[in-house]
C-alpha cells in the first residue's frame, strides 16, 4: 500500500518537479517487491508447501477419545485412529477418501456430520456402522495380540494373567 501510495503521489508530482521523479522510481521497487512477496506465498500456498510445518498430528485435527464415534469428529481424526474404518467410508460412497491427498487436506476439518450431510447419508445409521466396525476392529486385534502370546483369550490382560499363572507356557 505505501508503494502505491508513492507512486501515484510521486506521478502527480513529476508534473511540477523533476526530483519527483526519484520517489516515483522507489514506489517502483516498493510495489514490485510487495508483488513478488505475494506471488511466493500464493505459490507455497498453491503448491501445499505452505502448511509443510504441521505434524501428521495437527493435521487430522483433534485426537478422539476411547469410545463410540461421534458425528462431531473430523473424518481424518477418525482415520487417523481407526485406518481400518476407510472401508466402510468407501461403502457408504464417500468415494473421494480413496484419494490420500483428499483425506491429508479437507479430510481434516470436515466433521462426519457435515460428510454425511453433503453425500446425503444418513449420519445416525453411518455411526452406527462405523461404530460397530470398529467394535469388530478392536476385538479382532485384542484376539490377535492375545493369539500372539499363545493364549486364546479375549484381551492382552487375559493373556497377561495366564502368563503370570504358567511362565512356562507363556515365554516372555
Amino acid at each position: 500500500n505505501t508503494g502505491c501510495t508513492l507512486r501515484v503521489v510521486g506521478q502527480v508530482l513529476t508534473d511540477f518537479s523533476p526530483r519527483a521523479f526519484a520517489m516515483a522510481g522507489v514506489s517502483g521497487l516498493l510495489e514490485v517487491s510487495g508483488l513478488t512477496i505475494w506471488g511466493l506465498h500464493l505459490w507455497r500456498v498453491m503448491s501445499g508447501r505452505a502448511g509443510a510445518g504441521l505434524t501428521a498430528r495437527q493435521d487430522a485435527g483433534p485426537e478422539i477419545p476411547d469410545g463410540p464415534i461421534e458425528p462431531g469428529y473430523t473424518v481424518a481424526a477418525v482415520l487417523e485412529r481407526y485406518p481400518a474404518l476407510l472401508e466402510t467410508f468407501l461403502r457408504h460412497g464417500f468415494t473421494t477418501l480413496a484419494n490420500p491427498q483428499f483425506r491429508r487436506s479437507i479430510a481434516r476439518v470436515v466433521t462426519i456430520a457435515r460428510a454425511c450431510s453433503r453425500m446425503d447419508v444418513d449420519c445416525r445409521l453411518f455411526v452406527e456402522a462405523l461404530n460397530r466396525r470398529r467394535l469388530e476392529i478392536s476385538v479382532s486385534e485384542a484376539a490377535a495380540i492375545a493369539g500372539e502370546s499363545g493364549h486364546e483369550s479375549c484381551c492382552r490382560q487375559c493373556a497377561e494373567a495366564a502368563a503370570k499363572t504358567n511362565p512356562t507356557q507363556f515365554p516372555k
